[in-house]
Parts: C-alpha cells; sequence; structure tokens
C-alpha cells in the first residue's frame, strides 16, 4: 500500500494494457484509456486519470498502468507508476503528452537501458531486461525520479517514479463482494476493479456473498496459471510477486429446502 508519507502528498496503479505503477496496495482509480477503476488501497484519488487531467496518457505494451499522482496541476506533479516488473522488462514504454515534449531525462539506468526517444509529443522509454530486482519495492518512499520530461508549451517537468508492484484484475460477480486486506487495512471491491499491491507483503481475499448466495467459484490466475481455486474456502492469504493476476469470483443463489 502507499505510505502514509505518500498518502499525505495526495496522488493515484497498472491496467488496462502492461502496465507502470507501483507499492502498497492501490486502489480507486481511471484507466489511461478507457475510465476503468484502478489504483490504491487508500481509497483516495489514487487514480490513472484520463489524458486530459494528467496531461499525458501511458502504455506498456497491452497492460494496464496504475498511476498514483501528487498534484498533477501543479508545474512540477509527480507520477508514481506501478509496474508488474517481470512482465515489463525489454519492453518499451510509449508516454504521450497533451503537448510538445521539450526534454526528457533519466536518473536510473538500472531501469531504464537507454536515454528516451522524443518525438512531437511521444516519449519511448526503454526498460532494461533483467531489470525486475533494480525496480525500487513497492513500499519504497523514493526520492529521486527514474524519468523527468519537461513540456515547454505547457510551463511543466514530469517527474516519473517507476516502482515494482503487483497488479491485481478483479471480476467480481453480482449478489456478493470482495474483502481485500494488506498490511494497511481491508477493503471492499465490488463488481470490476484493478488495484496494485506491495509485492512480498500478504494479501488477503475474502469473498462475501449477500444473504440467501453462497461462493460457486473463486480462482485467482496468472499469465495463464492457476494460483487458487477453492469455491468452499473463507479466504485465501499469500505474497504475490511483481506480476499481474486476475481474481474472478462469482456468486450463486441457495436452493431453499
Amino acid at each position: 500500500m502507499i505510505s502514509k508519507k505518500q498518502l499525505i502528498l495526495v496522488f493515484v496503479i497498472l491496467l488496462a494494457v502492461i502496465g507502470l505503477a507501483g507499492s502498497g496496495c492501490l486502489k480507486n482509480g481511471d484507466d489511461l484509456s478507457n475510465g476503468t477503476d484502478i489504483g490504491t488501497n487508500n481509497n483516495s484519488s489514487n487514480v490513472t486519470q484520463p489524458k486530459a487531467t494528467l496531461g499525458f496518457s501511458a502504455q506498456f505494451g497491452t497492460q494496464s498502468i496504475i498511476l498514483w499522482d501528487t498534484y498533477p496541476e501543479n508545474a512540477n506533479p509527480r507520477f508514481y507508476m506501478y509496474v508488474p516488473a517481470k512482465e515489463v522488462e525489454g519492453n518499451d514504454l510509449v508516454l504521450t503528452f497533451n503537448k510538445t515534449v521539450d526534454v526528457s531525462e533519466t536518473y536510473d539506468g538500472k531501469i531504464i537501458s537507454a536515454r528516451p526517444v522524443v518525438s512531437d509529443n511521444v516519449v519511448t522509454v526503454s526498460i532494461a531486461d533483467n531489470s525486475a530486482a533494480s525496480f525500487q519495492p513497492g513500499n519504497a518512499d523514493p526520492t529521486t525520479p527514474s524519468l523527468t520530461v519537461t513540456v515547454a508549451d505547457d510551463n511543466k517537468s514530469y517527474d516519473i517514479f517507476i516502482l515494482a508492484a503487483a497488479a491485481i484484475d478483479m471480476d467480481i460477480g453480482s449478489n456478493g463482494y470482495l474483502k481485500l486486506t494488506d498490511n494497511e487495512g481491508t477493503y471492499d471491491v465490488k463488481m470490476k476493479d484493478f488495484v496494485a499491491v506491495y509485492i512480498d507483503e500478504n494479501v488477503t481475499f475474502e469473498p462475501v456473498p449477500d444473504n440467501g448466495y453462497a461462493v460457486s467459484s473463486f480462482v485467482i490466475t496468472t499469465g495463464g496459471n492457476e494460483v487458487y481455486n477453492n469455491s468452499s474456502s473463507q479466504s485465501y492469504t499469500f505474497k504475490p510477486e511483481s506480476v499481474t493476476y486476475t481474481v474472478k469470483v462469482t456468486f450463486e443463489l441457495i436452493e431453499s429446502k
């Protein structure tokens, strides 16, 4: 989950396409492309907002990107990108800004393999192979950005921090909800949501059916492989790696005797 210090600042979160984003349980955000919820477990405005609000959009292959921002309206806004590091290394991050980019600088050669390529309003960032171990951990409180992009026409410099996290794509059926618990609290998830959580720290999922209903399926997968499948269990706790997980829960009506 996001650290208390970062929460004080205000902020953003991996989704809808392979993404960048980061630490602690992140939730309640909007997908950069279509407004889908993604974000962090702090239940504040930890959102991946539309480009019109942020000043830019981000894409990493076909995965989701979770952002936690600190006052995007400021002249020097900070964006924390929570990334499923094991899935994105060796790929390109594409940032598309509302206006022409003037300068792009990098600060961490372990994560970014070469100077970003700038073309008009698009910045292409190559993520180094075998960089997963070099990504700052999800619960870090970084002070130095991985990338700074200056947009002259907008009088803004964007500080972008790349943080390793686990991305959780949750699909919750009707007639119930899912309790998500990490080291900072418990959060209720209904219907479709996309969040990021700390890696290597316990995360618990607990399906909660409405009165008169029961859990009919409770499945967790990653990369096409099952991590968990047990509809009779009341909850499941594990320590996620820096990859994308899908949690799918459905509920069924209990037949009256």
